[in-house]
């Protein structure tokens, strides 16, 4: 994302996908009885002010929990660039399916 050289202020870059699809897994309790673990996969936003030279930290959100099919994918306060790209990666062997991806730019001076 660039606009001639301009600053861009990045308040909110929001994730459309399916969510509520996490795995239940069996997991041994402390006691040797086994029991069902609700596995939270996770998504992890990235970004690039160098038109992907290097990368930022990673940036973890829920992608909701078996069953939680209202969850939103929302990151907020993520500064400012001239030549953004972005980047999602996922855990867990889960059906992704994304659909759509908004973001909340302002635009600063250059």
């Amino acid at each position: 994302m660039t606009d001639e050289q301009i600053w861009l202020f990045f308040s909110e870059f929001k994730l459309d996908l399916e969510v509520g699809l996490g795995a239940v897994t069996g997991q041994q309790q402390p006691d040797g009885s086994a029991g069902m673990e609700n596995v939270e996969p996770q998504l992890m936003l990235q970004w690039s002010n160098d038109s992907g030279q290097t990368w930022s930290e990673e940036y973890p959100m829920s992608a909701g929990r078996l069953g939680y099919y209202k969850w939103r994918a929302i990151w907020r306060r993520l500064g400012r660039g001239r030549q953004r790209i972005w980047r999602v990666s996922m855990t867990d062997a889960i059906p992704w399916r994304l659909l759509n991806a908004y973001v909340q730019v302002e635009k600063g001076v250059s």
